[in-house]
C-alpha cells in the first residue's frame, strides 16, 4: 500500500493496485481508525490518510472524519492535509468548525485560500455544506484581501452553491462589472447566479442577455439562461450567436449543445435565428464532436451551412480500399492528417506524440485492414475499439458531459472529451448515464476531395509498417513546445506554450509550423523545445534547421560534433527558430537518448 501509492516513480499500474487494495480494505481500515487502532500520528502516515480517503467510497471516508474529528485529532491551524480531506469528506460539523475558524480570522492567509477551495470541492462533489446559519458569513467569504482570479470565482461558485440569498448583490456586481480579473471570474458569478435559482436569477439573465448589453456579458449570461430554462434561454442564446465574432463561435455551440435537451430546441428555433455562415459551420463542428447526440442538428445545421452530409453507410469499403492502395499517396495523406480543421492529433497519438482521447495510431496500418479502418473513418460509430466507448452524463443541474472515462475516484469521475481537455464530474451530480459509442464526429471527411481522402487512408495504412512510417523508435523528437523566448538566453517564456507534432519521419516542416506562426507575429525569436531520457555519459545528438540550440539552458557548439556528457535523467533540448524566416525542417535525433512524446 505504502509504495504503490507513494511511489516516486507514479506507475499507474501500481497506482491502480492501491486503489483497488484500499477499496478492498476499507471497511477494515476504517473500523480500525474508530476504534483507535489505526492513528495518523506522523507526516507519512497523514499523506496515507489523505489518498485513503480520497479513494475510499464517500461515507465510509465522512465516517472516518467525523470520529477523528470528535477525537480532537483534526488541527484546524492550516497545517498537514486536514483543510484539504475536510473538502473532501468533512461532513457539515466538520465543515462549519473549519468555517467559524476561517471567519474569525483564526487561519493563516494561505490556509484561508485552502479552505475556500475546500468549501467549493465539499458543496460541488458532495452537496455537503456547513451547518448551520451561513448568510451572516457574506462579507467573510470575501477573505482573503484581493483575491487570486481562481479564488475570487471559488467563493462566487460556493455562495451560489449554498444558496445564500443575501450574496445575490454580491454576485450580480462582479457580473455586470466592467473589469473583472478574468474571463472564469464572470462566468462564475453567472454560475452562481444560476445556482440560487428563482425568478430574481430568470429576471437577471433576461437583462443580461439583452441587445444593449456587451458580448463579455451577454454570451455567459446566455448560457447559463439556457442552462437554467432552456425554453427561453436558447432562443435568446441564438440571438447573442448571430453578433458574435467567428472565433468565439465555437467555443459557445459547445457549451450550448453540453445542455440536456439543447440539439432538440436549437433544431425548433434555427430558422428563426437566421445565422450567418460562419457560425453555422462552427455549429456543424461542434454537432459533429457531440457524435451520436448532434447527429440530428448536425442533419438540420449542414445544408443551412451549405455542406453535404456524406452518405458513409452506402461506402463500399472494400473498393475505397482497394482505391486507396492504387490511387493514394501517404506521404500527401500525412499532411491531410496533420490538419488541424480535421482535429486527428487531437484525439489520437503516432508514435506517442498527440492526444489520447482515440486508439493510439502507430502501428495501425500493420495490424488492421484497410477497409477497416476506411468504415472507421467514414462511420465510426460502426466498430468502437474496446476501451474507447463514450458515455453521455446527464447531470442534474440540467447540463451534459461526455466523454471517454480517464479515471475514476470514490466520488468522482474523470472525462475526457473530444478536444482532449478533461472534465471531473462528481457521482452524485449525475442523473443518468447512457453509452453513445464513438466520440470521432461523423461526417469528418466531409471537407475532403474524394482524392484525399485516398490519400488518408493510405497514410494510415501504412503506419505501423516497416519504412518511412514506422513511429516505433524514440530515438527523434516527435513532439515540440513552441515559445516566446524568456529573460535569459535559451529560457522560454512559461506564460505562453504551444506543442506542434512532427512529421512521423521526425522532421518539423515549414508547412506544419505555418498557422503556428502568427501567435508568435511580435516575436523576435522562437524557442521550440523537446525532452529526452539521457542515457548517461556521452550522448550524441544530431540537430537539423536550427542555428542556435542549448541542454538544459547550457549553449550548444552546433559547427562539430554534439556529444555533450549527460546524466541519466530527463533534460531538455532548446533550440531558436526566427518566426520571419523559418527552417525548412527542424530534426532532432539521438542514437542514445530517448525522446519523450509528452
Amino acid at each position: 500500500f505504502d509504495k504503490a501509492a507513494f511511489s516516486d516513480t507514479k506507475d499507474p499500474f501500481y497506482g491502480y493496485a492501491a486503489w483497488l487494495s484500499i477499496n478492498d480494505l476499507a471497511q477494515v481500515w476504517t473500523d480500525a481508525i474508530a476504534r483507535g487502532e489505526w492513528q495518523p500520528d506522523s507526516p507519512e502516515k497523514q499523506k496515507q490518510l489523505a489518498w485513503g480517503l480520497g479513494a475510499i467510497r464517500p461515507e465510509l471516508a465522512t465516517t472516518a472524519i467525523s470520529k477523528l474529528f470528535a477525537d480532537g485529532k483534526i488541527p484546524l491551524d492550516g497545517s498537514g492535509p486536514w483543510i484539504e480531506l475536510l473538502g473532501t469528506a468533512g461532513g457539515p460539523k466538520e465543515l462549519r468548525a473549519l468555517l467559524d475558524r476561517f471567519a474569525a480570522g483564526q487561519l493563516p492567509a494561505e490556509a484561508e485560500t485552502r479552505a475556500t477551495l475546500a468549501f467549493l470541492e465539499a458543496a460541488r462533489t458532495r452537496g455537503v455544506k456547513p451547518e448551520g446559519d451561513l448568510a451572516s458569513l457574506v462579507t467573510n467569504l470575501q477573505k482573503p484581501k484581493d483575491p487570486n482570479p481562481v479564488l475570487a470565482a471559488a467563493v462566487l461558485r460556493t455562495v451560489g452553491l449554498w444558496k445564500i440569498e443575501n450574496a445575490r448583490n454580491l454576485i450580480v456586481g462582479v457580473a455586470e462589472a466592467k473589469e473583472v480579473p478574468s474571463p472564469d471570474v464572470r462566468a462564475a458569478a453567472f454560475e452562481a447566479l444560476r445556482s440560487l435559482g428563482g425568478p430574481a436569477s430568470l429576471k437577471a439573465f433576461e437583462d443580461f442577455t439583452a441587445a444593449s448589453q456587451p458580448l463579455e456579458i451577454r454570451q455567459p449570461a446566455a448560457l447559463n439562461f439556457a442552462r437554467m430554462q432552456p425554453g427561453k434561454g436558447i432562443p435568446r442564446a441564438l440571438e447573442v450567436l448571430s453578433s458574435m465574432p467567428e472565433k468565439s463561435a465555437l467555443d459557445f455551440w459547445r457549451g450550448l449543445l453540453a445542455i440536456d435537451g439543447a440539439p432538440n430546441q436549437i433544431m425548433k428555433e434555427i430558422d428563426a435565428a437566421k445565422l450567418p455562415k460562419p457560425i453555422l459551420e462552427a455549429g456543424v463542428r461542434a454537432a459533429r464532436e457531440a457524435g451520436k447526440n448532434g447527429r440530428q442538428l448536425l442533419a438540420k445545421l449542414a445544408p443551412l451551412a451549405g455542406v453535404s452530409p456524406q452518405e458513409s453507410k452506402t461506402a463500399d469499403y472494400l473498393d475505397l480500399a482497394k482505391q486507396a492502395k492504387q490511387q493514394g499517396d501517404a506521404v500527401r495523406g500525412e499532411f491531410i492528417y496533420r490538419r488541424s480543421a480535421l482535429i486527428c492529433t487531437t484525439c489520437h497519438a503516432i508514435g506517442g506524440a498527440g492526444g489520447k482521447v482515440g486508439p493510439d495510431m502507430t502501428s495501425i496500418g500493420a495490424s488492421a485492414p484497410l477497409d477497416y479502418l476506411v468504415e472507421s473513418l467514414l462511420d465510426p460509430g460502426a466498430k468502437v475499439k474496446e476501451g474507447y466507448n463514450a458515455v453521455n452524463l446527464a447531470l442534474k443541474d440540467g447540463s451534459v458531459v461526455m466523454g471517454i472515462q480517464a479515471r475514476e475516484s470514490a466520488s468522482e469521475i474523470v472525462l475526457r472529451d473530444a478536444t482532449g481537455g478533461e472534465q471531473t464530474v462528481a457521482k452524485g451530480q449525475i442523473a443518468t448515464t447512457t453509452n453513445i459509442g464513438s466520440l470521432m464526429p461523423a461526417g469528418l471527411l466531409d471537407q475532403l476531395q474524394p482524392r484525399e481522402r485516398l490519400d488518408l487512408y493510405a497514410f494510415l495504412g501504412e503506419l505501423g509498417k516497416a519504412g518511412p512510417f514506422d513511429a516505433s523508435k524514440s530515438t527523434v523528437a516527435r513532439v515540440w513546445t513552441l515559445a516566446k523566448p524568456g529573460s535569459a538566453p535559451g529560457t522560454p517564456d512559461p506564460t505562453f506554450a504551444m506543442p506542434v507534432y512532427t512529421l512521423v519521419d521526425g522532421r518539423l516542416v515549414k508547412d506544419l509550423l505555418a498557422e503556428k506562426l502568427p501567435m508568435f507575429a511580435d516575436a523576435p525569436a522562437i524557442l521550440a523545445t523537446a525532452k529526452f531520457q539521457g542515457p548517461g555519459g556521452k550522448t550524441r545528438l544530431k540537430i537539423a534547421g536550427a542555428k542556435k540550440a542549448w541542454i538544459d539552458g547550457q549553449p550548444l557548439d552546433l559547427a562539430g560534433e554534439i556529444a555533450p556528457e549527460l546524466t541519466s535523467a530527463v533534460h531538455t533540448l532548446t533550440v531558436e527558430l526566427d518566426p520571419k524566416n523559418p527552417p525548412e525542417a527542424l530534426r532532432a535525433e539521438s542514437p542514445e537518448a530517448r525522446f519523450l512524446a509528452e
